[in-house]
Protein backbone atom coordinates (compact mmCIF):
# COMPACT_ATOMS: atom_id res chain seq x y z
CA UNK A 1 0.00 0.00 0.00
CA UNK A 2 2.87 2.32 0.87
CA UNK A 3 4.41 1.70 -2.56
CA UNK A 4 1.18 2.73 -4.28
CA UNK A 5 0.97 5.92 -2.22
CA UNK A 6 4.59 6.70 -3.13
CA UNK A 7 3.99 6.18 -6.86
CA UNK A 8 0.82 8.30 -6.81
CA UNK A 9 2.70 11.02 -4.94
CA UNK A 10 5.54 10.86 -7.48
CA UNK A 11 3.01 11.18 -10.30
CA UNK A 12 1.44 14.37 -8.91
CA UNK A 13 4.76 15.91 -7.89
CA UNK A 14 6.29 15.23 -11.30
CA UNK A 15 3.20 16.55 -13.08
CA UNK A 16 3.37 19.81 -11.11
CA UNK A 17 7.13 20.01 -11.60
CA UNK A 18 6.96 19.39 -15.36
CA UNK A 19 4.15 21.89 -15.79
CA UNK A 20 6.20 24.49 -13.92
CA UNK A 21 9.40 23.81 -15.88
CA UNK A 22 7.55 23.98 -19.20
CA UNK A 23 6.50 27.54 -18.40
CA UNK A 24 9.95 28.73 -17.32
CA UNK A 25 12.83 29.72 -19.59
CA UNK A 26 15.21 27.20 -18.04
CA UNK A 27 17.79 25.60 -20.35
CA UNK A 28 16.13 27.02 -23.47
CA UNK A 29 16.98 25.22 -26.72
CA UNK A 30 17.90 28.33 -28.71
CA UNK A 31 19.97 26.56 -31.38
CA UNK A 32 17.10 25.93 -33.79
CA UNK A 33 19.38 26.10 -36.83
CA UNK A 34 21.45 23.03 -35.95
CA UNK A 35 21.47 20.15 -38.44
CA UNK A 36 19.38 17.77 -36.33
CA UNK A 37 16.80 20.37 -35.31
CA UNK A 38 13.19 19.74 -36.31
CA UNK A 39 11.59 22.35 -34.08
CA UNK A 40 11.42 26.04 -34.96
CA UNK A 41 10.33 27.23 -31.55
CA UNK A 42 12.28 28.05 -28.38
CA UNK A 43 11.46 25.30 -25.89
CA UNK A 44 12.95 24.47 -22.44
CA UNK A 45 15.30 21.48 -22.32
CA UNK A 46 14.72 20.96 -18.61
CA UNK A 47 12.73 17.70 -18.83
CA UNK A 48 15.70 15.72 -17.57
CA UNK A 49 15.22 17.32 -14.16
CA UNK A 50 11.93 15.41 -13.89
CA UNK A 51 13.64 12.05 -14.43
CA UNK A 52 16.47 13.02 -12.08
CA UNK A 53 14.00 13.93 -9.33
CA UNK A 54 12.08 10.68 -9.82
CA UNK A 55 15.17 8.47 -9.67
CA UNK A 56 16.71 10.20 -6.64
CA UNK A 57 13.36 10.12 -4.78
CA UNK A 58 12.99 6.40 -5.50
CA UNK A 59 16.51 5.68 -4.34
CA UNK A 60 15.83 7.29 -0.94
CA UNK A 61 12.40 5.67 -0.71
CA UNK A 62 13.91 2.22 -1.34
CA UNK A 63 16.61 2.89 1.24
CA UNK A 64 14.26 3.96 4.06
CA UNK A 65 11.26 1.72 3.41
CA UNK A 66 12.62 -1.39 1.67
CA UNK A 67 16.17 -1.57 3.02
CA UNK A 68 17.47 -1.58 -0.54
CA UNK A 69 20.66 0.43 -0.76
CA UNK A 70 21.04 2.17 -4.11
CA UNK A 71 22.74 5.19 -2.57
CA UNK A 72 25.98 4.17 -4.27
CA UNK A 73 24.35 5.27 -7.57
CA UNK A 74 23.85 8.88 -6.48
CA UNK A 75 27.36 10.24 -7.25
CA UNK A 76 27.50 8.80 -10.78
CA UNK A 77 23.88 9.77 -11.51
CA UNK A 78 24.65 13.35 -10.52
CA UNK A 79 27.82 13.37 -12.64
CA UNK A 80 26.20 11.84 -15.74
CA UNK A 81 23.23 14.17 -15.49
CA UNK A 82 25.50 17.19 -14.94
CA UNK A 83 27.47 16.53 -18.13
CA UNK A 84 24.25 16.75 -20.15
CA UNK A 85 22.88 19.69 -18.16
CA UNK A 86 26.04 21.70 -18.90
CA UNK A 87 25.29 21.37 -22.61
CA UNK A 88 21.59 22.08 -22.05
CA UNK A 89 22.53 25.22 -20.15
CA UNK A 90 24.40 26.49 -23.19
CA UNK A 91 28.00 25.70 -22.24
CA UNK A 92 29.04 23.89 -25.39
CA UNK A 93 31.66 21.22 -24.84
CA UNK A 94 33.14 19.55 -27.90
CA UNK A 95 31.47 16.15 -28.48
CA UNK A 96 34.82 14.36 -28.11
CA UNK A 97 35.46 16.05 -24.75
CA UNK A 98 31.99 15.06 -23.54
CA UNK A 99 32.58 11.47 -24.68
CA UNK A 100 35.91 11.27 -22.87
CA UNK A 101 34.42 12.69 -19.66
CA UNK A 102 31.52 10.21 -19.82
CA UNK A 103 33.96 7.37 -20.45
CA UNK A 104 36.20 8.28 -17.51
CA UNK A 105 33.31 8.78 -15.08
CA UNK A 106 31.62 5.50 -16.07
CA UNK A 107 34.84 3.49 -16.02
CA UNK A 108 35.83 4.78 -12.58
CA UNK A 109 32.35 4.11 -11.21
CA UNK A 110 32.30 0.50 -12.41
CA UNK A 111 35.84 -0.09 -11.21
CA UNK A 112 35.31 1.40 -7.75
CA UNK A 113 31.91 -0.27 -7.24
CA UNK A 114 33.04 -3.56 -8.82
CA UNK A 115 30.06 -3.62 -11.20
CA UNK A 116 30.75 -5.44 -14.44
CA UNK A 117 29.32 -7.61 -17.17
CA UNK A 118 30.13 -11.25 -16.44
CA UNK A 119 29.65 -12.49 -19.99
CA UNK A 120 28.81 -11.10 -23.41
CA UNK A 121 27.95 -14.46 -24.95
CA UNK A 122 30.76 -13.98 -27.46
CA UNK A 123 33.65 -16.32 -26.65
CA UNK A 124 36.29 -14.09 -28.28
CA UNK A 125 35.28 -11.00 -26.26
CA UNK A 126 34.81 -13.07 -23.09
CA UNK A 127 38.31 -14.55 -23.44
CA UNK A 128 39.78 -11.08 -23.89
CA UNK A 129 37.81 -9.80 -20.89
CA UNK A 130 39.02 -12.50 -18.52
CA UNK A 131 42.56 -12.90 -19.86
CA UNK A 132 43.33 -9.18 -19.89
CA UNK A 133 40.95 -7.99 -17.15
CA UNK A 134 38.85 -5.92 -19.56
CA UNK A 135 35.46 -6.45 -17.91
CA UNK A 136 35.19 -2.85 -16.70
CA UNK A 137 36.19 -1.54 -20.12
CA UNK A 138 33.58 -3.68 -21.92
CA UNK A 139 30.93 -2.65 -19.37
CA UNK A 140 31.78 1.02 -19.91
CA UNK A 141 31.54 0.66 -23.70
CA UNK A 142 28.12 -1.01 -23.41
CA UNK A 143 26.86 1.81 -21.18
CA UNK A 144 28.17 4.45 -23.58
CA UNK A 145 26.24 2.76 -26.39
CA UNK A 146 23.02 3.02 -24.36
CA UNK A 147 23.74 6.62 -23.37
CA UNK A 148 24.55 7.76 -26.89
CA UNK A 149 21.76 5.67 -28.41
CA UNK A 150 19.28 7.38 -26.09
CA UNK A 151 20.60 10.77 -27.14
CA UNK A 152 20.36 9.81 -30.84
CA UNK A 153 16.68 8.79 -30.72
CA UNK A 154 15.68 11.91 -28.77
CA UNK A 155 15.16 13.98 -31.90
CA UNK A 156 11.39 14.20 -32.18
CA UNK A 157 8.65 14.62 -29.61
CA UNK A 158 7.65 11.43 -27.87
CA UNK A 159 10.17 8.99 -29.32
CA UNK A 160 12.58 8.61 -26.39
CA UNK A 161 9.90 8.68 -23.68
CA UNK A 162 7.61 6.23 -25.48
CA UNK A 163 10.50 3.89 -26.24
CA UNK A 164 11.57 3.76 -22.61
CA UNK A 165 8.01 3.23 -21.42
CA UNK A 166 7.71 0.24 -23.79
CA UNK A 167 11.15 -1.10 -22.87
CA UNK A 168 10.70 -0.82 -19.10
CA UNK A 169 7.21 -2.33 -19.20
CA UNK A 170 8.63 -5.25 -21.18
CA UNK A 171 11.29 -5.72 -18.49
CA UNK A 172 8.67 -5.77 -15.73
CA UNK A 173 6.47 -8.22 -17.65
CA UNK A 174 9.33 -10.54 -18.59
CA UNK A 175 10.68 -10.79 -15.05
CA UNK A 176 7.34 -10.61 -13.22
CA UNK A 177 7.91 -14.14 -11.87
CA UNK A 178 10.81 -12.87 -9.80
CA UNK A 179 10.22 -9.58 -7.99
CA UNK A 180 13.13 -7.34 -8.84
CA UNK A 181 14.61 -5.42 -5.95
CA UNK A 182 14.31 -2.22 -7.95
CA UNK A 183 10.69 -2.61 -9.10
CA UNK A 184 9.73 0.68 -7.46
CA UNK A 185 12.63 2.44 -9.15
CA UNK A 186 11.52 1.11 -12.55
CA UNK A 187 7.87 2.00 -11.93
CA UNK A 188 8.67 5.54 -10.81
CA UNK A 189 10.88 5.92 -13.89
CA UNK A 190 7.97 4.81 -16.09
CA UNK A 191 5.73 7.36 -14.33
CA UNK A 192 8.22 10.15 -14.99
CA UNK A 193 8.48 9.19 -18.68
CA UNK A 194 4.68 9.06 -18.98
CA UNK A 195 4.20 12.53 -17.47
CA UNK A 196 7.02 13.95 -19.57
CA UNK A 197 5.51 12.34 -22.68
CA UNK A 198 2.25 14.22 -22.12
CA UNK A 199 3.98 17.61 -22.03
CA UNK A 200 6.53 16.72 -24.70
CA UNK A 201 3.84 15.80 -27.23
CA UNK A 202 2.31 19.20 -26.59
CA UNK A 203 5.67 20.68 -27.61
CA UNK A 204 6.10 22.31 -24.21
CA UNK A 205 9.33 20.72 -22.94
CA UNK A 206 12.33 18.66 -24.10
CA UNK A 207 14.36 16.07 -22.24
CA UNK A 208 17.69 17.64 -23.14
CA UNK A 209 21.05 15.88 -23.11
CA UNK A 210 20.89 15.57 -19.33
CA UNK A 211 17.70 13.54 -19.51
CA UNK A 212 18.89 11.42 -22.46
CA UNK A 213 22.22 10.59 -20.79
CA UNK A 214 20.51 9.73 -17.52
CA UNK A 215 17.96 7.53 -19.33
CA UNK A 216 20.67 5.45 -20.99
CA UNK A 217 22.68 5.09 -17.81
CA UNK A 218 19.79 4.03 -15.55
CA UNK A 219 18.63 1.54 -18.20
CA UNK A 220 22.12 0.05 -18.18
CA UNK A 221 21.98 -0.28 -14.38
CA UNK A 222 18.62 -2.07 -14.58
CA UNK A 223 19.95 -4.51 -17.17
CA UNK A 224 23.20 -5.12 -15.30
CA UNK A 225 21.30 -5.88 -12.09
CA UNK A 226 18.97 -8.26 -13.93
CA UNK A 227 21.93 -10.03 -15.60
CA UNK A 228 23.37 -10.76 -12.18
CA UNK A 229 20.01 -11.96 -10.87
CA UNK A 230 18.68 -13.93 -13.86
CA UNK A 231 21.78 -15.98 -14.67
CA UNK A 232 19.88 -18.36 -16.97
CA UNK A 233 18.78 -15.63 -19.37
CA UNK A 234 20.91 -15.44 -22.52
CA UNK A 235 23.10 -12.30 -22.71
CA UNK A 236 21.89 -11.89 -26.29
CA UNK A 237 18.38 -11.31 -24.97
CA UNK A 238 19.52 -7.96 -23.57
CA UNK A 239 20.95 -7.09 -26.97
CA UNK A 240 17.48 -7.81 -28.37
CA UNK A 241 15.83 -5.56 -25.77
CA UNK A 242 18.15 -2.68 -26.66
CA UNK A 243 18.50 -3.33 -30.39
CA UNK A 244 16.92 0.00 -31.38
CA UNK A 245 19.43 1.98 -29.31
CA UNK A 246 22.32 -0.21 -30.41
CA UNK A 247 21.33 -0.10 -34.08
CA UNK A 248 21.16 3.69 -34.02
CA UNK A 249 24.71 3.92 -32.64
CA UNK A 250 26.13 1.29 -35.00
CA UNK A 251 24.59 2.59 -38.21
CA UNK A 252 25.39 6.22 -37.33
CA UNK A 253 29.01 5.28 -36.70
CA UNK A 254 29.34 3.23 -39.90
CA UNK A 255 27.51 5.81 -42.00
CA UNK A 256 29.80 8.61 -40.89
CA UNK A 257 32.95 6.50 -41.32
CA UNK A 258 31.94 5.56 -44.87
CA UNK A 259 31.14 9.18 -45.74
CA UNK A 260 34.34 10.32 -44.00
CA UNK A 261 32.36 12.56 -41.67
CA UNK A 262 33.14 13.37 -38.06
CA UNK A 263 31.58 10.56 -35.98
CA UNK A 264 31.07 12.97 -33.09
CA UNK A 265 29.00 15.57 -34.96
CA UNK A 266 25.20 15.26 -34.80
CA UNK A 267 23.17 15.12 -38.01
CA UNK A 268 19.62 14.65 -39.31
CA UNK A 269 20.05 11.16 -40.77
CA UNK A 270 18.56 8.99 -38.05
CA UNK A 271 15.65 6.61 -38.60
CA UNK A 272 13.16 8.83 -36.76
CA UNK A 273 14.35 11.91 -38.68
CA UNK A 274 13.90 10.26 -42.07
CA UNK A 275 10.52 8.79 -41.17
CA UNK A 276 9.46 12.19 -39.82
CA UNK A 277 10.27 13.79 -43.19
CA UNK A 278 8.16 11.22 -45.04
CA UNK A 279 5.17 11.38 -42.68
CA UNK A 280 5.17 15.18 -42.51
CA UNK A 281 4.70 15.24 -46.30
CA UNK A 282 2.38 12.26 -46.71
CA UNK A 283 -0.15 12.43 -43.86
CA UNK A 284 -2.14 15.10 -42.04
CA UNK A 285 -1.59 13.62 -38.57
CA UNK A 286 1.03 15.04 -36.23
CA UNK A 287 4.32 13.62 -37.63
CA UNK A 288 5.90 13.58 -34.15
CA UNK A 289 3.16 11.36 -32.75
CA UNK A 290 2.86 9.13 -35.82
CA UNK A 291 6.63 8.65 -36.14
CA UNK A 292 7.04 7.76 -32.46
CA UNK A 293 4.07 5.38 -32.53
CA UNK A 294 5.21 3.58 -35.69
CA UNK A 295 8.81 3.11 -34.52
CA UNK A 296 7.88 1.86 -31.08
CA UNK A 297 5.00 -0.31 -32.29
CA UNK A 298 7.40 -2.06 -34.67
CA UNK A 299 9.95 -2.32 -31.84
CA UNK A 300 7.47 -4.07 -29.52
CA UNK A 301 6.27 -6.42 -32.28
CA UNK A 302 9.85 -7.42 -33.10
CA UNK A 303 10.96 -7.90 -29.50
CA UNK A 304 7.91 -9.78 -28.19
CA UNK A 305 8.72 -13.18 -29.79
CA UNK A 306 12.08 -13.32 -27.98
CA UNK A 307 10.31 -13.43 -24.62
CA UNK A 308 9.44 -17.08 -25.30
CA UNK A 309 13.06 -18.13 -25.84
CA UNK A 310 14.93 -15.64 -23.66
CA UNK A 311 16.92 -18.46 -22.03
CA UNK A 312 17.90 -20.06 -25.34
CA UNK A 313 21.45 -19.01 -26.18
CA UNK A 314 21.45 -19.98 -29.85
CA UNK A 315 18.00 -18.64 -30.73
CA UNK A 316 18.60 -15.29 -29.05
CA UNK A 317 21.98 -14.94 -30.76
CA UNK A 318 20.53 -15.47 -34.23
CA UNK A 319 17.43 -13.41 -33.48
CA UNK A 320 19.54 -10.45 -32.32
CA UNK A 321 21.46 -10.60 -35.61
CA UNK A 322 18.14 -10.79 -37.45
CA UNK A 323 16.85 -7.66 -35.69
CA UNK A 324 19.97 -5.67 -36.56
CA UNK A 325 19.59 -6.79 -40.18
CA UNK A 326 15.92 -5.74 -40.17
CA UNK A 327 16.87 -2.34 -38.79
CA UNK A 328 19.52 -1.83 -41.46
CA UNK A 329 17.07 -2.77 -44.20
CA UNK A 330 14.40 -0.46 -42.79
CA UNK A 331 16.85 2.39 -42.44
CA UNK A 332 18.14 2.20 -46.01
CA UNK A 333 14.63 1.75 -47.42
CA UNK A 334 13.26 4.75 -45.52
CA UNK A 335 16.37 6.77 -46.36
CA UNK A 336 15.82 6.05 -50.05
CA UNK A 337 12.18 7.18 -49.88
CA UNK A 338 13.03 10.31 -47.86
CA UNK A 339 15.58 11.43 -50.45
CA UNK A 340 12.94 11.36 -53.19
CA UNK A 341 10.64 13.73 -51.28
Amino acid sequence: MLDIIFLISIFFLIFIMTNYLSKRNIFIDSDIDKKQAIHKKLIPRSGGLVLFFSIVSSIFYNYFYHDENFLYLLPIIILIFSIGIIDDYGVKLKPLIRFIILFVFCFLFFYLSDLKIKTTGLSLIDNLMFNYNLQFLVTTICFLILINGSNFIDGINGNLALHYICLLILILLIFSHNRLRFDILILSTIVSFAVFLYFNLKNRIFFGDGGAYLSGFILGIFILEIMHLEIYISPFFYIILTFYLGSEVLISFLRRIIKKEDVMIADFNHLHSLLFIILSKKIKLDPHVSTSLIINFVYVILVMPSIFFADNFELTRYYSLFLYLVYFLLFFSINKIAKKI
